[in-house]
């Protein structure tokens, strides 16, 4: 009876170790597959920004012809105010064009940042699964040895049979 309830007790506390480890490495894993879509992220982002900034530069080009072509057909002179009109107008569409390769990157680094405190996360997590296991091997053991203390498992005093008692009498 004694031997069926220490294998009932390791038993369980096996189990309980075993499952604090593997939730830790499971979440471990989640936490890597999240930091991997955050990486994603953040290529995509890096194209898309790439993208958008290069058609803003386009349209702004056009825009500029047009302006050149406007000024042209009224035969007003490209010098004075209208020069400084057009300054002004590539200078605007190239600030916004930077304002936007900036607001992209922004956008990236913050999924980079991201994958990185999900990497961190992850490896915690594992550490939190092993030490929770360490901790339930240790608390079960404890646990398993107090019960059988006080049961008397640990104290009795070898007993023998009375084949063994006639055995030792003949020596």
């Amino acid at each position: 009876m004694e031997s069926a309830m220490i294998g009932l007790f390791s038993a369980g506390i096996g189990m309980q170790t075993a499952g604090a480890y593997q939730a830790g490495r499971a979440q471990e894993a989640w936490l890597k597959y999240d930091a991997a879509k955050a990486v994603r992220e953040a290529g995509i982002t890096e194209k898309k920004r790439s993208y958008e900034v290069a058609s803003f530069r386009r349209q702004g080009e056009k825009f500029k012809a047009g302006q050149r072509a406007a000024v042209g057909a009224s035969g007003v002179k490209l010098e004075g105010s209208t020069l400084e009109t057009l300054a002004e107008t590539a200078s605007e569409i190239e600030r916004d064009a930077l304002m936007l390769r900036h607001t992209g990157k922004v956008e990236e680094q913050r999924y980079l940042m991201q994958a990185k405190e999900l990497k961190a996360q992850g490896k915690y997590a594992r550490k939190a699964g092993t030490l929770k296991a360490i901790s339930t091997l240790v608390s079960g053991a404890g646990t398993l040895g107090l019960y059988g203390y006080q049961k008397g498992w640990f104290n009795k005093k070898p007993t023998l049979s009375n084949e063994a008692k006639a055995t030792m009498l003949r020596y």
